[in-house]
């Protein structure tokens, strides 16, 4: 937490609000997936699974799948995997 105090740290929160007000984020939490193309979108306030899935959906390109793992605590997930989601290219 030494980090947190650091100067570099205050900074770089800062370009993050920035950041986040040059996106219109106004509410927590505020998810915003762009893909390559800058096509996006923005998902604010609490959501269910499936919006998450809908949204990155949209922001992938045609030839990926998406595939949601099975439900479970999230701090067990986060235990055994890094990604919520698996991608892969369609066949």
């Amino acid at each position: 937490m030494k980090e947190a105090n650091r100067p570099i740290a205050h900074q770089l929160l800062n370009q993050d609000f920035e950041l986040a007000k040059s996106y219109g984020v106004h509410g927590f939490p505020t998810i915003i997936m762009v893909n390559k193309t800058k096509k996006g979108v923005k998902i604010v306030g609490v959501r269910s699974l499936e919006d998450y899935e809908n949204g990155l959906r949209q922001v992938l390109p045609p030839d990926i799948t998406m595939e949601a793992t099975d439900p479970q605590p999230l701090t067990e997930l986060l235990k055994k995997e890094k990604r919520l989601f698996r991608l892969s290219k369609k066949n």
